[in-house]
This record gives structure tokens, sequence and C-alpha cells, in this order.
């Protein structure tokens, strides 16, 4: 599901790779601009959906639909709750329907809000924003349809990705896009952040299909370093030989966020012989490079 969005988009590019493997993608309402062919499926309309599943009868689904802003207000709040929590519902329920063995379930770092750093899968969840609430309820519904059902689930919970086709107003692409034009960039402060670059991801996504150990798993997902928003900036400034001025402006702080977010990937390792590849530098490369081009054309 959500083919059309940032983490899906790249995932159907890179699992289309794989001849033996194949793919039924679900494109959902609007886009980010990725042209990838799939069946327009709204996971809200649970009859359009449970058909379209029970057609394709897939072994796994990797479910990357859903509505991601981190900002406080009852507006985001209500999407939330509608796409992350009934659209999950309904996916999993569409899945019991059609005997899928596993589906693959995308939730964030952010449900552990504030404590110990770094984060183990085992440590308190304390999550500071509906958007994490809601993914924590997409994780305990997965728990729930494995006890009732015994639909299997592997939840990876991801850090701050970056890469190709990340909205623009995300920190990375915002700052390339401001470099490139010469323009300021404003940041709330030098929070640190568990960056991790889409090729890193797609491969943890990859080694989960068939890997068995991670089944009613929950596994964190990242580079296992915290580093400051202000030393990613200064990062993509130096890269592109800009000198973008940084304004840091606390009053952008989202209420309750936590100053550092690191993950302890020990897991994703051992089970999924799993480790990032990626420095942060390599992969600002790389995604400089197609934000440069889409600012061109």
């Amino acid at each position: 599901t959500g083919a059309n969005g940032f983490i899906g988009s790249n995932l159907v590019r890179f699992l289309a790779k794989d001849k033996s493997l194949s793919v039924a993608s679900i494109i959902g309402p609007g886009s980010n601009g990725q042209e990838i062919k799939g069946d327009a499926v709204d996971i809200l309309d649970f009859p359009h959906l449970r058909e379209f599943i029970q057609k394709e009868s897939p072994e796994i689904v990797i479910h990357t639909a859903g509505y991601v802003d981190l900002r406080r207000d009852f507006g985001v709040s209500t999407l939330c709750v509608d796409a992350n929590m009934k659209g999950t519902l309904n996916v999993l329920e569409a899945c019991r329907l059609a005997d899928v063995k596993k589906i693959i379930f995308p939730s964030s770092y952010e449900v552990y809000g504030k404590g110990e750093i770094p984060y183990r899968e085992e440590s308190r969840v304390n999550p500071p924003s509906m958007y994490s609430i809601a993914k924590l309820a997409g994780e305990l519904m997965c728990n729930l349809y494995q006890e009732l059902y015994g639909v299997n689930y592997t939840i990876l919970r991801l850090p701050n990705v970056y890469g190709f086709g990340q909205p623009d107003a995300r920190l990375i692409p915002n700052a390339i896009i401001k470099a490139l034009a010469g323009d300021n960039i404003e940041i709330s402060g030098n929070n640190k952040r568990d960056f991790l670059y889409m090729e890193d991801l797609l491969h943890a996504f990859y080694l989960a299909i068939n890997n068995n150990l991670c089944d009613n798993r929950i596994i964190n997902i990242g580079s296992g370093k915290g580093i400051g928003i202000l030393e990613v900036v200064k990062v993509i400034a130096n890269l592109l030989k800009s000198n973008i001025k940084i304004v840091v402006n606390p009053q952008v702080k989202r209420i309750g966020e936590s100053e550092e977010m690191i993950q302890d990937i020990s897991l994703a390792k051992e089970i999924l012989g799993w480790v990032p590849q990626y420095s942060l530098e390599q992969g600002l490369k790389k995604t400089i490079t197609y934000y440069k081009n889409k600012v061109l054309n």
C-alpha cells in the first residue's frame, strides 16, 4: 500500500528489480510526484480494498500507506486517526480475509518519545503526537490480529529517513532546495536525530520479507547514530559550497519534542543481518544530485 508515497514509491522500484517477486501496488489519493503505476485504492474504502487484496492474493503485504505530520493540532490529529488507525485496521482485516501470511508495518521511533537513549525495542513508549499515537495503535492492532487470527507481522520502527522523492517541506530536501536557491533556512535548534538513507531502509524491508525470525517482532531500523539538525544542514551547505544562513528559531520547536532520538539497531543486525551502508555524507551526496536535477528541470 502507499505505492505513490515517499517510502512506497522507492520500495516498488527496488522490489521490481527482483524478477522472482511479483509486486502489486496500491496507489492512494494524492501524489508526491512519483510516477508509479498501480491500482487506485483508498485504504479507507474497505470494500474496494478487500476486493483488491483478494483478487491479487498476496503472500505478504507491506503497508506503507498513511499520513505523516508531526504537528500538534486537531486538524492533523483527525487525519492521522483516519489514515493511520482506521486505514491500518482496514488493511489488517482485508489481509485476514485473503489469508495473507504476513504484513510488514513501518512504524516510527517517535513512539518512544522522551526516554532513555538509545531506544531499544523493549524501551517504554511515550508517543508525543497524534501521529506517533496512531503508529503505536497500528502496532497494537498488528499484534491483536496475530493473536486472534494468526496474521503474522513484522514491525519496523523507522528513524528520520531521507532520499529521493521526500516531500520538499521536510528538513533535508528543504535545506537542499534553499541552499541551491541561496535562501536562509530556519531550524528549531540542534536536536539530535537518527538519519537513515533510503537505500539502506529498502534493504531492511527486503530482508524482512522472507525472514521468519523477524515474524511477530518489533525491530528498530536506523543508523544507530545521533546527529544534530544543525550539523546536517551544515553538511548540506558544505557539499553545495553554499553560504546559506542558518537561523535558529526555538519557537518552531514542537511541544513535547525530544532533544535526542537515537536507535539501538543490535536486533536488526542479529535477526535480519542488516547493517546500514551509507554514511550521512554519502547519502546526502546522492540526495543532493537528485534535487539538483529536480530543481533544474
